[in-house]
């Protein structure tokens, strides 16, 4: 058999090489694009939480639905009064279950006020005093619906939603790359 000339092996190294290359890149375009759509898809779901606003007013919070579709199951889930740069009274946990405000259905274009009266010290479960809030106070309200698609929302003051995932299936998708 004769031996081929020293070009045709070099051009076969240039040629793995370059399908080599051309794979990496493939796959880097191809997560690339599978991330984009995924941020699109939840800057998507995102659209009508961004559209629900929670506000101080005299002796409790307004909470206004600015979208053109109903959010169901809205709660005020935890609100705290700071002095000095420490939580010094709060209502809820911070966690769904069974103290917070509750506001249930809110219509489109809807505003509620909620009052909210009795606080109690941080690390306590029981109500010390009946406090009623002054215009003074410097507040952080926490609270969660659920929008028109049924996703589950938690939102604390003005900061942009963040999406509650179902505790049953508790789990996340793992992304290796952000």
């Amino acid at each position: 058999m004769p031996e081929l000339p020293e070009a045709v092996e070099w051009w076969d190294k240039v040629s793995a090489w370059g399908t080599l290359g051309a794979v990496i890149v493939a796959l880097f375009v191809a997560i690339n694009e599978g991330r984009r759509r995924r941020l699109d898809k939840e800057d998507s779901d995102a659209g009508q939480a961004r559209l629900i606003t929670a506000h101080r007013h005299a002796h409790g919070y307004v909470i206004s639905n600015h979208s053109l579709a109903p959010i169901l199951a809205l709660k005020i889930v935890k609100v705290e009064v700071i002095e000095d740069g420490l939580v010094a009274w709060e209502l809820g946990t911070g966690e769904e279950g069974e103290d917070g405000a509750i506001l249930e259905v809110m219509a489109p274009g809807v505003t509620k006020y909620s009052e909210l009266r009795e606080f109690r010290r941080p690390g306590s479960s029981e109500v010390v005093v009946a406090r009623r809030l002054v215009p003074d106070d410097t507040l952080r309200c926490t609270f969660a619906f659920t929008d028109a698609q049924g996703l589950r929302w938690k939102r604390v003051d003005q900061k942009q939603p963040e999406r509650v995932l179902d505790r049953q299936t508790g789990w996340r998708r793992v992304t290796f790359w952000r």
